[in-house]
């Protein structure tokens, strides 16, 4: 069975974590395994990730070079890493040295000059954990991507992958599995053809073995986490009856759930396995031991419809639109949602009636946007200034399942279950398999539990 296994930032934010790391790899025998950066080691830790890029954008375009004291906690989590590995600090100079010299070089802009350097700390943990499987016996290799051709294009944080290049390298890692080997890869960044490295955007590491577990064609992909699975509400919010971990999602229901807040995979990084037909496992690098949920094509129904409850605190802003005959009116809507796109402004969510038009969009540090867009919209004539409202200070709820969101008798009944719960007037959006409203930021916690309650009522 081919298996491939990515590792997160929080379990590997350390070198007693990378040890543990290294113990799941010896026992499991994975084909391949992709590691992210040192995460938070406790809740007000900051990332690694976080520490260079500070120190890039501080001193981007400056005489002073990139040698901060940003860059020394990098440096000194890092050595100390190795210490508690067991292992000597010195495997990591050529590492550090290669960033001192990306930090020397000019690059054209702010975002190529992060996409070169911050891979270093997905870099550092390869090493760490290679040079520690190798001190338990298991035959690994560490494996760049600019070693064997993982190439990506687009604009530098925004890269994706090239596919016409993907079977030549999985087929690279094939020979080196049937050798004996374990390669050992660094998450977030692929490279350019030329050779500069791009980093693959939000879940950069969920992709990379996303796309690893694909080429390599994997019959399952394993995701470590800090947390036993994918929950039926947040763990977080729903503390006084702890939700129960799912054992089994359909990738449609994944995807929705994660559309709606629940942040386990991101929803790019579940494409790669799904067009592919790859089961997905989410596990707990902490107690391995655990199932875990099983992400799979389909799920057989089973007749509840409801089996996530998901929650975005946001902040967002709902923009009302209510005018009479708009229904007669061909191009209204893309009139209006015209724009959104001259702001540059992505629209969440949009629903329509014959005299109403509503979206919901990120508020946080868009108001300008948002009011740039209002003005234009009244001074196109395209919607009369007392038929346009936007109010702020909403957060998402979203209840998703199989076939959810096409249920009208499901609808009613979270409508009513809102309702119940205090929140006076919200308008639903659906999709195949979720509803989301739209709902006072200072309720949503009190909503979820509300929900979950409802939902799944204790046995």
């Amino acid at each position: 069975m081919v298996t491939v296994a990515k590792f997160g930032g929080k379990v590997s934010a350390n070198g007693s974590r990378v040890s543990n790391i290294a113990e799941i790899i010896r026992d499991e025998q994975f084909s391949a395994v992709v590691i992210s950066a040192q995460g938070k080691r406790h809740d007000t830790d900051t990332k690694i990730t976080r520490y260079i890029r500070k120190g890039v954008t501080d001193f981007h375009g400056s005489d002073s070079g990139y040698r901060s004291e940003v860059f020394e906690i990098f440096f000194q989590r890092s050595t100390q890493a190795a210490k508690d590995l067991g292992l000597n600090p010195h495997i990591l100079d050529d590492v550090f040295h290669q960033f001192e010299i990306l930090g020397r070089k000019r690059w054209e802009s702010l975002d190529m000059t992060l996409d070169q350097m911050e891979p270093q700390g997905e870099v550092v943990n390869a090493v760490l954990l290679d040079n520690k499987l190798q001190s338990l016996g298991v035959n690994s290799r560490l494996v760049l991507p600019e070693d064997i051709g993982m190439y990506a294009q687009g604009k530098f944080r925004e890269g994706h992958a090239i596919e016409g290049f993907g079977p030549k390298w999985g087929n690279t890692l094939k020979e080196m599995n049937k050798d004996g080997i374990t390669p050992v890869i660094p998450g977030y960044y692929f490279v350019l053809p030329d050779g500069e490295r791009i980093t693959l955007g939000n879940g950069g590491s969920d992709q990379s073995g996303a796309l690893i577990a694909r080429y390599l064609g994997a019959n399952e992909y394993h995701n470590f986490t800090d947390v036993d699975g994918i929950f039926k509400a947040d763990p977080n919010v729903v503390r006084r009856r702890k939700p129960e971990v799912i054992s089994r999602l359909s990738y449609d229901v994944q995807e929705e759930s994660s559309l709606g807040g629940a942040s386990v995979l991101q929803p790019e990084s579940i494409n790669p396995v799904r067009e592919a037909g790859i089961s997905v496992r989410v596990r707990n690098a902490f107690h391995p031991e655990r199932a875990g949920t099983l992400i799979v094509p389909e799920v057989p129904k089973n007749g509840k419809k409801a089996e996530i409850i998901a929650h975005d605190k946001g902040p967002y802003a709902m923009i009302e639109i209510d005018q009479s005959g708009i229904h007669n009116q061909v191009g209204y809507l893309n009139a209006v949602t015209g724009k959104f796109l001259d702001e540059n402004f992505s629209i969440d969510y949009v629903a329509t009636s014959r005299k109403n038009i509503y979206l919901v969009v990120q508020s946080k540090g868009n108001r300008a946007k948002i009011n740039n867009v209002r003005s234009s919209l009244n001074e196109s004539g395209i919607v009369p200034q007392k038929s346009l409202r936007v109010s702020y200070g909403h957060s998402l709820i979203t209840v998703v399942g199989q076939d959810m969101g096409t249920d009208t008798e499901e609808q009613r009944r979270l409508s009513f279950y809102i309702g119940r719960a205090g929140v006076k007037k919200s308008i639903p959006f659906n999709g195949d398999h979720s509803i989301t409203y739209p709902v006072p930021k200072d309720k949503i916690e009190s909503l979820v539990r509300n929900l979950h309650a409802r939902y799944f009522p204790k046995k």
